[in-house]
């Protein structure tokens, strides 16, 4: 079954909205470490997902996929808007690896409780400002 744009851009906005609620609910979770983690895995996965979706959104619409016109921001010029979009949104994904490594750690080893805590602030942050802009995008 084919989708048209409006309603991939719309299943894209949901989805977004919906990974940023399993997010909240992971980060309510974070002292029941069996309940956290698959929460956690689950809104990454869901991110990684609505990434591709904008990825093949974005070459339907403009023949060109949201990658290459990130690097056109940065290589001919963008509105502020664009650079914290886009600047938020690399660093949505480095913090989910982050994350993942230094939640592994800690389960595991019991080690690094400051780093995942350290990153988990700059994570919610970028991701916020990820979510809000997007609507604009």
């Amino acid at each position: 079954m084919m989708f048209d744009n409006a309603t991939l851009s719309l299943i894209a906005k949901a989805l977004n909205t919906v990974g940023l609620f399993i997010l909240a609910y992971g980060l309510s979770q974070r002292r029941r470490p069996r309940i956290h983690m698959p929460v956690m895995l689950t809104a990454f996965a869901i991110d990684v997902f609505n990434v591709i979706l904008v990825e093949v959104l974005a070459r339907s619409k403009e023949g060109k996929g949201a990658v290459e016109q990130a690097t056109s921001v940065f290589t001919e010029g963008g509105t502020t808007l664009q650079y914290v979009h886009i600047g938020t949104s690399f660093l949505c994904i480095v913090g989910y690896v982050v994350a993942v490594i230094t939640g592994t750690r800690l389960w595991r080893r019991g080690v690094g409780r400051t780093a995942h805590r350290v990153n988990a602030a700059a994570f919610i942050v970028t991701r916020l400002v990820s979510y809000v802009t997007s609507f604009w995008m």
